[in-house]
């Protein structure tokens, strides 16, 4: 039995004599190196090679290209190797030839569309979805396509796309500052493009430049005996007239969609917005007509000012009727300045001129501070 000294001791004893023991091994290690490997042991020798070559890394390193880059210089050099490896995961992916439907989901509303049957079809289309192995990896991997120009051509060829684009134009003012109307019924699309490839749909972002010539316009008439008027305009940028119109292109008695049969009534200008006045409407609009239009003179092309033009009065007048609409939007560059030159006019230019500040001193101010109260004050 131990005294409280005694126990106290004995953990002592055994800590030195543990430090003594690891001591004597260390030495012991210690001449087996200096002797040479064959005293070594297996995980000696390991250590001792792993240590020789990390030294060697670290003399090579400082040699190394790679060591003497750049931050940037090595997130260019990454970024290239991903760019490398992605176009080789692009020559090795599998070819999908899904329809339109089933890799979106979308599913066309008719004008009597049963929705207990667009509910089932779309039940239908996400178990197809769920089973397919591949189009999932595809999907996880990012590289499975969705055909976007047939699901656009679709989608604007039904109800929804047609009830969209109205309500885009009523957004954006064209319905009322154009048709001076509040609501649009559009039943034909409108396939309008440019020579480098913009299109025209719901208000979107076309620069003069790529605008010089007049584009390629599709749609589907009604019967080839319908006769149609053709007309782009913009509310905006009048210089002449307040509260009208320019005209930039018409065409009256069309037959079916032989645009270039028709009667043009005004050349293609091409679109010409003030530099400093933002953003353009231009509006490309089809009317039906009931008879054939008689007695309208050709604009002249270089005359801006007989430009001048307002399409609802025009439509009451020949008695025509709203089938389709397609609107874009423009603002100022280099071209315009050509556009004017052809015109012999000079470009207007517009800035922002900010009003004069008035200075007062103390003494001013606190005079009209005064005769305000006193003006309440009577009142």
């Amino acid at each position: 039995m131990y005294s409280v000294g005694a126990a106290v001791l004995r953990p002592t004893l055994d800590v030195v004599r543990h430090n003594a023991v690891r001591s004597v091994y260390g030495v012991l290690a210690k001449k087996a190196a200096k002797k040479g490997p064959g005293f070594m042991t297996e995980d000696a020798l390991a250590i001792r090679e792993a240590r020789k070559k990390k030294k060697e890394d670290a003399a090579n390193k400082k040699y190394d290209p790679e060591f003497l880059m750049t931050g940037k210089e090595k997130r260019e050099l990454k970024e290239l190797a991903q760019l490398k490896q992605l176009k080789l995961d692009k020559e090795q992916r599998p070819k999908f030839t899904y329809p339109a439907e089933i890799m979106t989901g979308y599913i066309p509303l008719g004008p009597d569309t049963d929705h207990q049957a667009r509910r089932k079809q779309q039940r239908k289309i996400t178990k197809l979805k769920k089973q397919d192995k591949a189009m999932e990896r595809a999907h996880r991997r990012h590289y499975l396509e969705v055909p976007l120009p047939t699901l656009h051509a679709n989608y604007i060829q039904e109800p929804d796309g047609m009830r969209d684009l109205a309500l885009t134009a009523i957004h954006y003012n064209v319905a009322s500052d154009v048709l001076r109307q509040k609501g649009l019924l559009l039943t034909t699309p409108l396939n309008i493009r440019y020579k480098d490839g913009d299109f025209v749909h719901r208000g979107n972002i076309v620069s003069p430049a790529t605008a010089q010539t007049r584009p390629s316009m599709f749609y589907k008439p009604g019967s080839d005996d319908t006769l149609y008027t053709m007309i782009m305009t913009t509310p905006d940028g009048n210089i002449f007239a307040y509260r009208e119109e320019v005209l930039h292109w018409m065409a009256c008695n069309i037959p079916g969609n032989k645009i270039d049969q028709g009667d043009e009534i005004c050349p293609y200008l091409p679109p010409i917005p003030c530099e400093g006045t933002g953003y353009h409407r231009y509006a490309f609009v089809l009317l039906k007509q009931v008879a054939r239009i008689e007695g309208v003179e050709p604009l002249p092309s270089r005359d801006l000012e007989k430009r001048s033009f307002i399409t609802s009065d025009f439509i009451k007048k020949h008695e025509l009727g709203l089938r389709g609409l397609a609107f874009y939007q423009a603002k100022w560059d280099a071209s315009v300045g050509d556009v004017f030159d052809e015109l012999g006019c000079g470009e207007p230019t517009y800035n922002l001129v900010k009003p004069h500040e008035v200075h007062l001193d103390p003494k001013q101010s606190q005079a009209i501070f005064k005769k305000r109260a006193y003006l309440r004050h009577k009142m």
